[in-house]
């Protein structure tokens, strides 16, 4: 009887070994980056229907996270829960705003995911909008994360009034899961 309790032990053993999530580490992180949006004073004042162009963008690299950079080698996947636009200063301080169609961008030159804006954004200090998993997006923000190189983020639209200088942080909620004996 005593050595059908170890064999089973054993089995039970084994199969907790063999079975590396166990093991299995997970890291909440978010990688941002500041869109930094300039929108200069027009030249002609004239009323313009589709608002004052701009464009931003910056580079993130998944490295630069230090324990992701610890475990780049151990990485099973990554697991995104929220893409978010904050903003975190503008100038002037009140009535700014995206307009519709301005688009958010992620992209490291062979995936890309973007979304458009349907209605406007408030441009304040402190708001925030989240970017939803519209037909599977994050599918595509993950296999980017997943590609492990630095990849591009970027704003391209239009403001409701100029001069506009604003920054804004997109923010990529992610679980990374790693496990230390791959």
């Amino acid at each position: 009887m005593k050595s059908l309790v170890k064999v089973f032990l054993l089995g039970i053993l084994a199969v907790g070994v063999a079975s590396c999530s166990l093991f299995d580490v997970e890291i909440d992180t978010t990688f941002s980056g500041d869109l930094q949006i300039e929108v200069d004073e027009p030249v002609l004042k004239s009323t313009d229907a589709e608002g004052y162009p701009f464009e931003a963008s910056t580079t993130i690299d998944v490295l630069d996270d230090e324990d992701v950079y610890e475990y780049q080698d151990k990485i099973d996947d990554f697991i995104v829960s929220g893409v978010t636009v904050s903003v975190t200063s503008v100038t002037p301080n009140q009535g700014v705003e995206l307009l519709p169609q301005t688009s958010f961008t992620i992209t490291n030159g062979t995936r890309t995911a973007t979304w458009t804006l349907a209605s406007s954004m408030p441009v304040t200090v402190g708001t925030s909008q989240d970017l939803e998993d519209l037909g599977k997006i994050y599918d595509t923000v993950n296999a980017i994360l997943d590609d492990m190189k630095p990849f591009t983020i970027s704003a391209v639209g239009h403001t409701n009034v100029a001069p506009v200088s604003a920054i804004l942080r997109l923010g990529i909620k992610t679980k990374v899961v790693a496990n230390p004996l791959n």
